[in-house]
């Protein structure tokens, strides 16, 4: 085989895996994107979750720090 036909041949074969390569990856782009989405979906689930922990948390520290002045104040009043 010369040269230059094996040099196409190589070249058709790669078309050929390229292109059933990429049908491929046309069937599983579903599959991917409903991934995605539902990864996307869990860390915004999560987001949430930290962000109502921490709202809790702050709502904790409003709690103690309005018992502790409403300590003062009665022992100020005292």
């Amino acid at each position: 085989m010369r040269l230059p036909e094996l040099v196409s041949s190589i070249f058709f074969v790669a078309l050929v895996a390229l292109g059933c390569g990429g049908r491929q990856n046309d069937a599983d782009t579903p599959d991917r994107e409903r991934d995605a989405t539902e990864e996307a979906t869990e860390s915004a689930e999560d987001a949430a979750d930290d962000a109502g922990d921490a709202a809790d948390d702050v709502g904790d520290e409003a709690d103690r720090a309005t018992d502790e002045a409403a300590d003062e104040v009665e022992e100020a009043t005292d």
